[in-house]
């Protein structure tokens, strides 16, 4: 909204602020089936066209329509919002079926390769650009699945650490031909560190006083 309404001038677009948020706070919201004014308000915002074709009501009429609005609102407000609710139950039924039908479950084993999807930003002084780097790096292999949707998983054969990552960010790797006899092989265990034997050093002796 703000791209299109700022077009080529983007050093102003702060002075519109108040009017995206009146568009937004007016605009009927397709889950909920009402305005977020309506939500918070238990009313709709009176639009300056509103205003201009508003008639004047005796000012006796207007005080007794209030009344009787205040003492109904309450209810008003009760069913609103169990209508609300409804709604949105009934959307989200319907957004999880469209969502459904190109979802594809994905679960991933203990040992498992896997490429991850590569989250990097574009470095000008670098010369690097996000829309040239590979969107999959790897392999990567499955260490343990920490929670029903998220796994643990580590750089293959370096075995690294490479953090927790969502299903979204993995997809199984197949390797090429001439790489399949290196990938089946057991990954390497890291080795000991063999500390140096400390010698004692004679300074005196090396200096000529003994």
């Amino acid at each position: 909204m703000i791209c299109a309404f700022v077009e080529g001038q983007h050093t102003n677009w702060d002075l519109h602020i108040q009017k995206f948020a009146l568009a937004l706070r007016t605009v009927c919201n397709d889950s909920t089936k009402v305005t977020p004014a309506m939500l918070n308000l238990g009313r709709e915002i009176t639009l300056p066209f509103d205003r201009s074709i508003q008639v004047q009501n005796d000012s006796e009429e207007s005080s007794i329509d209030l009344k009787i609005q205040a003492i109904e609102l309450d209810q008003y407000l009760k069913d609103l919002i169990k209508w609300v609710r409804h709604n949105m139950e009934k959307a989200q039924v319907s957004y999880k079926k469209y969502y459904d039908q190109n979802h594809r479950e994905s679960t991933f084993k203990e040992g498992q390769l896997v490429l991850v999807r590569n989250n990097v930003k574009s470095d000008k002084e670098a010369g690097f650009a996000k829309k040239l780097a590979p969107k999959w790096i790897g392999p990567f292999i499955i260490v343990t699945q920490v929670t029903p949707v998220t796994y643990s998983v580590r750089t293959y054969p370096e075995n690294y650490s490479g953090g927790i990552r969502h299903v979204q960010d993995l997809k199984p790797y197949f390797p090429r031909l001439s790489n399949r006899e290196e990938i089946q092989k057991p990954i390497p265990e890291p080795e000991p560190r063999i500390l140096r034997q400390k010698i004692p050093i004679d300074y005196r002796k090396m200096a000529g006083l003994n």
